[in-house]
């Protein structure tokens, strides 16, 4: 770019004008905006490093030293003294006893298990079963006393059930019926399974169970009152899905409407009886 000279406008020279090419001070300087920003971007990578770092620690505490994690090592280990005092400094921790809870449950659930799969004898199960609840400071006493109630239930079951086997071999079927009926109730109440037990010992004796029932029946058209017999009857059926127990159902559902005579009911009965004792022999 050129400038006229003051001096002279008849001649007209032309001066360059001199423009620096040099960059400014300011030009080579971090703006205060930007260098705020970058120690912004900075202090963040810190704090999430720093975030990292103490959330791997809290992993690594409560994986290895946390009290309910110390307690199951000590527990795995068999260190019953060292497990007793860990729950016993943590019993008011909710936290604590909520961790363990699933651990305690498990082994004293298998103990059950092991006593009705024939592994341990009743006495070494509810010895186990006492050493849990000294360990946990009594602090699952009432699952662990559940536990225990099923144990001492299947033991009067099992007993129960060679009371059974001993009065339907002498004929007794009358009072077999009872005791079958008393370990059904008992085994729902104790959430353990019988259902296999009694279809088993029902088709075992399944003539025997008939002949009472059918001959009950008989009896009972005298008077026309045949609830006891029908609840026998429809007990009896739940396990043996017999035809001729369906038909007797049948038979005294007609005469309970009088359909039937008390008589013909009789010589329905004594047909099914003679069929009985054909099968038996």
């Amino acid at each position: 770019m050129f400038r006229v000279k003051k001096e002279d406008y008849n001649t007209v020279q032309f001066i360059p004008e001199y423009k620096s090419t040099s960059k400014s001070k300011n030009s080579t300087m971090v703006s205060p905006k930007r260098s705020r920003s970058s120690f912004k971007v900075v202090i963040s990578a810190i704090l999430f490093i720093i975030i990292i770092l103490a959330a791997a620690a809290f992993f690594v505490y409560l994986m290895y030293f946390s009290p309910s994690r110390q307690f199951l090592s000590a527990l795995d280990a068999n260190d019953i003294k060292t497990a007793t005092e860990i729950c016993k400094d943590n019993a008011y921790d909710e936290d604590f006893l909520k961790k363990i809870e699933p651990t305690v449950t498990d082994a004293c659930n298998k103990i059950s298990n092991d006593y009705m799969g024939g592994k341990i004898s009743s006495e070494e199960a509810m010895q186990k079963l006492s050493v849990y609840n000294d360990i946990t400071d009594k602090n699952f006493s009432e699952q662990i006393a559940n536990i225990s109630s099923k144990i001492s239930s299947f033991e009067e079951i099992e007993n129960s059930k060679k009371e059974i086997e001993t009065t339907a071999a002498s004929g007794d079927m009358a009072k077999t019926l009872q005791l079958i009926a008393a370990i059904k109730t008992k085994a729902e109440n104790s959430d353990i399974e019988i259902d296999s037990y009694i279809s088993d010992i029902m088709n075992k004796y399944a003539i025997k169970f008939k002949t009472y029932a059918f001959n009950a029946v008989s009896d009972a058209s005298r008077s026309k009152k045949y609830d006891t017999v029908v609840s026998n009857l429809t007990f009896m059926n739940t396990y043996l899905k017999d035809e001729a127990v369906t038909n007797m159902l049948t038979q005294i559902e007609a005469a309970k409407n009088n359909n039937i005579s008390a008589r013909a009911m009789r010589s329905y009965v004594r047909d099914e009886l003679k069929k009985l004792q054909s099968s038996d022999n």
